[in-house]
């Protein structure tokens, strides 16, 4: 299936996570470091999770889930054990026109979570569709052996430069972005080559 790849600004949107075991643990952290305001609604809690709530990182409810939940919330993932409430979960958000995701369940996801390497600003996402997650967390645990840790300084450094090569230029359009491709290119080289060696 042909997909396209989005990173989503998720910064004080509200997000619903469906379930309050360790897999919907790793939603809320994934969520909470993309800056959303997250709900967990579960008959159950993992004690991180209640703990989370104790300290007023996330907001739960200890119940079952409710079509009614969906009512403000961007982003739903239904992370419960039970196939039958996340997919009514699923037809919920498709009718509210919210975006969905079903853990480990392709056919009932409107995005799917990838595999990420981070290094300050740069994020490598890794997605195989849902067929082969092992896969992805594999080669993301390779990426994250070459991805040598002075990246992140590295492309800040190359960020301020692009500022000051796209300052200095007085072309517009397609001449602007070769002036800026040349400024850069001995420094991208470099980086290449720390990669490579890595």
């Amino acid at each position: 299936m042909a997909m396209y790849p989005v990173f989503l600004k998720l910064k004080d949107k509200e997000c619903l996570v469906v379930g309050g075991g360790k897999v919907a643990l790793r939603k809320v952290h994934g969520l909470l470091a993309a800056g959303a305001r997250v709900t967990v609604i579960a008959p159950r809690l993992e004690t991180a999770l209640r703990d989370m709530t104790g300290t007023g990182k996330i907001a739960s409810n200890e119940r079952p889930y409710r079509s009614e939940d969906l009512t403000s919330c961007a982003v739903v993932i239904a992370a419960t054990d039970s196939a039958q409430v996340n997919h009514r979960i699923f037809r919920d958000a498709q009718n509210a026109r919210i975006l969905a995701n079903v853990v480990d369940d392709p056919e009932h996801c409107d995005f799917y979570v990838p595999s990420i390497v981070k290094r300050g600003d740069l994020q490598v996402a890794i997605s195989t569709s849902g067929k082969a997650p092992l896969f992805a967390k594999r080669l993301r645990k390779f990426l994250e052996r070459i991805l040598y840790p002075g990246l992140d300084e590295d492309l800040g450094t190359l960020g301020e430069e692009r500022k000051r090569a796209i300052q200095s230029s007085c072309k517009t359009g397609e001449a602007r972005h070769e002036d800026v491709r040349r400024a850069l290119a001995a420094r991208i080289a470099e980086i290449m080559r720390r990669i490579e060696q890595a």
